[in-house]
């Protein structure tokens, strides 16, 4: 197994990992990691966790290893027999010029769907130890989400990599790397109903485009309709459709060559931040116009309204879409649905694929990921 290919055989023994030496040890009295912490040192249960504490990662990114960091679990208080929920681990891997890889990973003890915010920048601020207070090195509070989807238990998954210098690592000495941390588990089963709800709270202003109350700026379709609409809402949602406003300001009218029911689609999800029974769409058209007009949440909802139609015949052309829109999560998705039904080599989509590298990458992810 290479170091940060993402495989990891779970949770390691004592013994797999190489201890650093007595004047890096730091007795557990000292170092107080509070509420919330996912350590080696403490159970936290899934729902609170907030900060990632990763012990003499100075000493741990010049030896190139895998180190457990802690793992998360559903009841600690009452059920505290039960196997995690996720259990974080690092590899460490140095590279040339001075420059040091942390990579970190996770693995799913369970069946089903989470997501994980993570720190989205490697700089840090240094605290010093003081007196009987323990260093810490705090990574930024901005977060970077990831979503998962385990078929069965004990899938393991890459979050990110941090790459450190030469200078982080003398910053870093004998201080405890603290990495902020959300956890959302089974984002995606609450996606049609949650999610969408959430979004749609969020700017649901469907009746003011029924009723094109106080329309400043008229789109006009491949048909020739004009459809009323709000520049300060187009402008909002879409860098396109704002740059085409900034350029017709004098006939406040634009032409989009799209059909009336792209039109409609598209104002639909401007205006209610949604798709009214998203499942029975053509979700093609809808990445399309997600792609066209830049709407990253329009991606968001269209690959995992996907997820739920993948099936034989059409897993090959989902796959196509996923490489062409580079939406990794549901690639990653569609493939492992390939790998658990190979029937899906026998269909005509599969004979039909010209995409050598798309193949390519498919029989990658059937031969390295763990079984």
């Amino acid at each position: 197994m290479m170091i940060g290919d993402g495989e990891y055989p779970g949770p390691m023994p004592e013994e797999d990992v190489r201890p650093p030496p007595p004047e890096y040890q730091r007795p557990l009295s000292e170092d107080h990691s509070g509420p919330g912490a996912i350590s080696a040192i403490n159970r936290i249960t899934t729902k609170r966790a907030k900060r990632l504490y990763l012990y003499d990662v100075g000493f741990k990114l010049k030896h190139n290893e895998i180190y457990d960091v802690g793992g998360t679990y559903t009841d600690v208080d009452t059920k505290p027999h039960l196997v995690p929920d996720l259990w974080f681990f690092f590899s460490t891997t140095t590279c040339p010029g001075h420059n040091y890889l942390l990579n970190l990973f996770v693995c799913h003890r369970r069946a089903g769907n989470f997501s994980i915010g993570i720190a989205n920048s490697g700089e840090m601020v240094h605290k010093k130890k003081s007196n009987d207070r323990p260093g810490h090195s705090w990574m930024p509070d901005t977060l970077t989400w990831h979503s998962y989807r385990t078929s069965k238990p004990d899938e393991n998954y890459h979050i990110k990599t941090y790459c450190f210098s030469e200078a982080d690592l003398k910053n870093l000495e004998n201080n405890t790397l603290v990495i902020p941390i959300r956890i959302d588990m089974d984002t995606m089963n609450t996606l049609n109903n949650d999610v969408i709800k959430q979004i749609k709270l969020n700017h649901d202003f469907s009746d003011i485009l029924a009723k094109a109350e106080k329309a400043d700026f008229t789109l006009i379709s491949a048909s020739k309709r004009q459809f009323p609409v709000h520049r300060i809402f187009l402008a909002a949602h879409s860098s396109v459709l704002r740059d085409i406003i900034k350029n017709q300001t004098e006939d406040k009218q634009a032409f989009l060559d799209i059909s009336d029911n792209d039109m409609e689609l598209l104002l639909e999800f401007i205006y209610t931040g949604t798709i009214k029974d998203i499942l029975k769409k053509d979700c093609l058209t809808l990445l399309q116009i997600a792609d066209r007009f830049q709407l990253h949440n329009l991606f968001f909802l269209t690959q995992f309204a996907l997820v739920n139609q993948i099936n034989v015949n059409n897993a090959v052309h989902i796959a196509c879409m996923a490489e062409k829109y580079k939406l990794d999560k549901l690639q990653s998705m569609v493939f492992n649905f390939i790998k658990n039904n190979p029937k899906v080599l026998e269909t005509d989509g599969w004979r039909d694929l010209d995409d050598v590298n798309l193949a390519k990458k498919l029989f990658q992810f059937m031969h390295t990921k763990k079984d």
